[in-house]
């Protein structure tokens, strides 16, 4: 949270090439768009050390997240990308997912809170759980995924068999929602915590709450 901007992204990018020891990179709110995105995927194509990249609260747009999946196509190291509110819009979306689909396996904690993400997402996210086998955290609090979201990501949570933590936290989830992810995770064979209250900061979003979800459901 220093306002480092584009120009400071870059130098980031920069140093993280100069030093191998340096391995995490987290830049959250600090005003970088897409130009400083995208010279960060560019340099970083050259800094194989580093393993998790952290840009919540940053306007990269979708040309910005566009250049990070870029970087994915390549990348075998990261094992974290934060994504957080960073207005990847549907371009942006479906860029990232297309390789983390088809191509990278090395992402294992995926964070997509507040994106704007609703029904039609939740489909490509479901085959994205049903065929990446490295994904273990899948954070997507504050989108309006809503019950029917819920249920296309239920069928790719069957076929799922490494994901540990699930975040849907004020996804606008209801009774209906929640009965089919419960029928979903019965039988999971790695799953240990699913969130499905409501995130503090879903206020500040507009977020949709969760509403009417069956008490014994939330002691699971």
């Amino acid at each position: 949270t220093n306002g480092i901007g584009d120009a400071g992204a870059k130098a980031v990018g920069q140093l993280a090439c100069e030093n191998p020891q340096l391995t995490t990179l987290y830049l959250g709110c600090n005003r970088i768009g897409p130009d400083g995105a995208t010279a960060l995927a560019t340099l970083l194509k050259d800094a194989p050390q580093v393993s998790g990249i952290w840009l919540k609260r940053n306007a990269l747009g979708p040309d910005g997240v566009i250049a990070l999946a870029s970087l994915l196509e390549h990348n075998t190291t990261l094992r974290a990308l934060d994504l957080v509110t960073t207005r990847m819009d549907l371009a942006g979306f479906n860029a990232l997912l297309e390789v983390l689909i088809d191509k990278n396996r090395s992402v294992a904690y995926l964070f997509l809170d507040a994106n704007g993400l609703g029904p039609a997402q939740a489909r490509r996210l479901a085959t994205l759980l049903a065929q990446n086998d490295s994904l273990r955290w899948l954070s997507l609090a504050m989108n309006p995924i809503g019950d029917s979201g819920v249920a296309l990501l239920a069928e790719g949570l069957r076929q799922n068999t490494t994901l540990e933590m699930l975040d849907l936290s004020s996804c606008g989830i209801g009774r209906r929602g929640g009965l089919a992810l419960a029928e979903a995770i019965q039988e999971h064979p790695a799953l240990k915590q699913v969130c499905i209250g409501n995130a503090k900061a879903g206020r500040a979003v507009n977020a949709m709450p969760n509403n009417n979800i069956p008490s014994w459901l939330r002691r699971q």
